[in-house]
């Protein structure tokens, strides 16, 4: 017999004289394997809560994003091209990030706006799958066309085939002066990734609409 199962038994086993340790050790046995089922249950929970959320994350944002704040990133192929022969890299897509504010029906919300290009974005992020009624080919197709969050809708009230107006803080230099550069759009889809923070605030545009409303 090894030292681990008479160590084991020893403690099991109790003589008659020693049922009250053997109840103490029955209850304490008890106690660890519950104690160790809730931390294999809290555990499972949080790895699914963990994937999930990365789920969301990634079907809106890529892993690895490569920004300019100042003039943009005026040679975009060039840039994809150098990133793409770094190791890991499998897909690249350019796109265009700006703070704007839509109006539809006298309601106005701060808005996040993307430019993508739609026919490489989905090589890289999975927004595909969260556009409820099309899908990102729609802004291929549809000049002037806009993808906004379900939760965005209800805000301002727009639903698919609405028109909403889109103003950029960067605005225009006129004559008069600089004015805020604004232009509307038609509501060709929603999407939903199930992140209340994206769902409210972002919204998606062609690569080009985006460059020719920023003027970039």
């Amino acid at each position: 017999m090894s030292f681990e199962t008479f160590f084991s038994l020893r403690y099991l086993k109790a003589k008659r004289k020693q049922g009250f340790i053997s109840i103490i050790t029955g209850i304490s046995i008890l106690g660890i394997m519950i104690g160790v089922m809730a931390l294999i249950v809290v555990l499972a929970v949080m790895n699914g809560f963990r994937e999930d959320l990365m789920k969301k994350i990634l079907g809106v944002n890529s892993h690895l994003l490569i920004l300019s704040y100042n003039a943009g990133i005026k040679d975009t192929e060039a840039v994809m091209e150098k990133a793409l022969k770094a190791d890991g890299v499998i897909s690249a897509t350019p796109f265009i990030y700006s703070e704007v504010m839509v109006k539809h029906a006298g309601n106005i919300s701060g808005s996040i706006l993307r430019g993508l290009d739609p026919a490489t974005a989905g090589t890289v992020i999975n927004i595909d799958s969260m556009i409820k009624k099309g899908s990102l080919n729609v802004l291929k197709k549809s000049h002037q066309g806009i993808i906004i969050g379900s939760e965005l809708s209800k805000q301002i009230g727009a639903l698919p085939g609405d028109i909403i107006t889109l103003v950029s803080p960067i605005g225009k230099l006129t004559p008069l002066g600089r004015v805020a550069n604004e232009d509307t759009f038609k509501v060709v889809a929603l999407f939903e990734s199930g992140m209340y923070e994206y769902d409210s605030k972002m919204i998606f545009l062609s690569l080009t609409d985006a460059q020719d409303f920023l003027s970039l």
